[in-house]
């Protein structure tokens, strides 16, 4: 409940949309809505031919997304169908669209709570049937949904603003990371032709295999230490920073086969998806996931080095044209053993990797300090849709 009154189904139809196979999507007929395409607009859109029954969208209808993510949306692109999993919601006669968005906007996080399911979290209609509201005159529908407009719209600009700053931190954290182990020399496609003038004196460029150990056999599940132990996989990393996000034993994971033992200041590298660059020097002892690569350095290489020259932009589209080209991109074992790397001398390679330590820290400081300011001002909008919607907000009192 959300104040006292009708429940949101008493005030709008919710019609759900069709459900669309892979066969079923191309390039013809109609852009098919999904969740991805309602929360993220440049998304990429596939078509299909309506179905017998279609389920339409058009500028304006407002979203409700009922499954895996709780989201409400107004649809702003142009006349589409609408896949399962999303609602189109019809305001019956007296209720203004754009108020019943906001209404939902704090019914969801009523109902984030209560979604259950196993392979996909969702709520359904008997709970939604228990988010109830007061429903004002339509006069004053509008007005509240005219202030929160305006108010939500100067938020919304600030949040922009603020995500645009992160992404100029990462176009610097980028460009300092290529110019720290490049320069201003521009890597041949492949990478796998490193020439003697395309180095720098007393730099060389050896391939993977002749510098770079990757680990081949996998643990044994039997084996009682290996549960213990840190089990670190790419959804543990932040792309392109080298930091944990989460340390999760293999017990705690589940089964402990097919995974690789990794030493201490191995870089541990993600074979899937190169474009994502999650790299990570391992802090002790620990096995990876089997869609990380464990590598050992020899004398040769500084493993912080190593690491960040596997985050770098150049080396990633490499190793993006060398993946086998399935669904979920790949560099096997082989194509990344034939790859180069550009290394100075040792000392010159721990000065490199001291320098940039330096530098990404300080960019990773003020990344998370932009970070928290988006949350703070999240946390304010929805605060504010609340406690207008809610009538607990001075300022809902102030609406005429």
């Amino acid at each position: 409940m959300i104040t006292p009154g009708p429940s949101v189904l008493h005030l709008a139809s919710f019609v759900n949309g069709s459900p669309f196979k892979p066969a079923d999507l191309g390039d013809e007929g109609l852009p098919v809505i999904r969740i991805r395409q309602l929360l993220d607009r440049e998304a990429p859109i596939e078509h299909a031919v309506p179905p017998v029954r279609p389920v339409i969208i058009d500028r304006g209808d407002l979203i409700f997304a009922w499954s895996a993510t709780l989201a409400v949306r107004h649809w702003y692109g142009g006349r589409a169908l609408l896949n399962q999993h999303l609602f189109r919601v019809d305001p019956f006669p007296g209720v203004e669209r754009r108020w019943l968005g906001y209404v939902l906007a704090v019914g969801v996080e009523h109902l984030k709570p209560w979604m259950h399911g196993s392979a996909m979290t969702h709520i359904t209609r008997e709970m939604l049937k228990k988010i109830t509201i007061t429903v004002p005159p339509p006069s004053r529908q509008r007005a509240i949904a005219n202030f929160l407009d305006t108010e939500t719209s100067r938020i919304d600009t600030l949040i922009t603003k603020k995500r645009r700053m992160t992404e100029l931190l990462e176009e610097r954290r980028s460009a300092t990371l290529t110019a720290a182990i490049f320069g201003g020399r521009t890597p041949h496609a492949g990478m796998t032709i490193w020439s003697s003038t395309d180095t720098p004196d007393m730099w060389s460029a050896p391939s993977f295999s002749r510098v770079v150990q990757i680990a081949e056999g996998q643990v044994d599940p039997q084996e009682e230490p290996y549960k213990s132990m840190v089990l670190i996989a790419p959804n543990h990393i932040e792309s392109g920073t080298g930091v944990l996000l989460a340390m999760e034993t293999a017990e705690e994971q589940g089964a402990i086969s097919g995974k690789y033992l990794c030493n201490e200041g191995d870089v541990v590298y993600s074979k899937i998806r190169p474009s994502l660059r999650k790299v990570i020097v391992a802090p002790k002892q620990c096995l990876t996931s089997a869609d990380m690569y464990p590598l050992r350095c020899s004398a040769a290489v500084v493993p912080r080095y190593l690491a960040y020259y596997l985050l770098s932009e150049p080396f990633s589209q490499v190793a993006i044209l060398e993946s086998d080209r399935v669904a979920m991109p790949k560099i096997n074992r082989d194509s990344l053993k034939a790859l180069r790397v550009l290394l100075p001398p040792r000392e010159q390679q721990a000065a490199i990797a001291d320098r940039l330590d330096r530098e990404f820290t300080s960019i990773s400081r003020a990344n998370q300090a932009i970070r928290r300011q988006i949350s703070r001002l999240l946390e304010l909008r929805q605060a504010l849709i609340t406690g207008v919607v809610t009538g607990k907000s001075s300022a809902r009192r102030e609406i005429v």
